[in-house]
Parts: C-alpha cells; sequence; structure tokens
C-alpha cells in the first residue's frame, strides 16, 4: 500500500510524486520490471554525468513544486476568503469571550468554551479589536 502512495503523483500541490521529488525519476514498479525489461544494459552513463544531471534535475523539480505549492496555497487562501465575512460590533453591544485555555484535568467536549461573564463593548480599536 505504501509504495503505491509513494508512486501516486499529487495533484493539488505539488504536481510531483513524492518518490520523484526525492530521487529525480520516477519510480519502477514492479510490473515496469516485468513488461519493460532494459535492452542495453551495457550503456550506462558515467557516475560524475550520472551526478551532474541527476543534481540539475533535482533542483528543477523542487523550484516547479515550489512554485506549484505557492499557488496552491494562493489558491486555497483565496477559496477560504471567500467564506469569510467581517464581523461588525458597535459600541454597547453585548459580547462573550471565548476561553482559549482549557484545564487539563477538563474534558474538551463538555468544557465551556465561552466565558460565564457578558461584556460591553466600550471601545473599538483597529484590526477589529474590542474593549
Amino acid at each position: 500500500m505504501q509504495l503505491a502512495y509513494i508512486a501516486t503523483v499529487c495533484p493539488d500541490t505539488t504536481q510531483f510524486s513524492p518518490y520523484h521529488i526525492l530521487f529525480g525519476r520516477h519510480m519502477n514498479l514492479p510490473i515496469n520490471t516485468l513488461l519493460f525489461k532494459e535492452t542495453n544494459q551495457q550503456h550506462r552513463p558515467k557516475v560524475q554525468f550520472y551526478v551532474n544531471e541527476l543534481t540539475n534535475r533535482l533542483q528543477l523539480i523542487w523550484k516547479i513544486c515550489n512554485n506549484n505549492l505557492s499557488d496552491s496555497k494562493r489558491q486555497m487562501t483565496q477559496q477560504y476568503n471567500l467564506k469569510t465575512r467581517q464581523r461588525k460590533f458597535n459600541l454597547g453591544d453585548l459580547v462573550l469571550l471565548k476561553q482559549n485555555q482549557i484545564p487539563a484535568d477538563a474534558s474538551r467536549k463538555l468544557y465551556r468554551k465561552f466565558s460565564k461573564d457578558i461584556y460591553y463593548i466600550t471601545k473599538i480599536l483597529p484590526y477589529n479589536t474590542f474593549i
């Protein structure tokens, strides 16, 4: 199962398989060795030439992956921002404060997410911060 995952191309983000990103070539699957046997095994590249070629190929793949990841990140951010909305509060509105800290001995599901106290907005600061 893991072999199939490593050989699978990730279409959304990098557009390369994890194996291709790490090793600079497509994975030789067991079925490939059965179907496509190498006919010319004597003609192998020299080591230094192979290392230089592999280094250049990996640098190109990493550059393309970084570009694809940044494009995907930008697209996901735009998609997420479509669903967000700006909250409008006025002076004197009643609000609850969210409790981000949950005690270690408390259950996350049963612990109260907002404080018991109700607060009034008395001052509106920039960047949607309120007092």
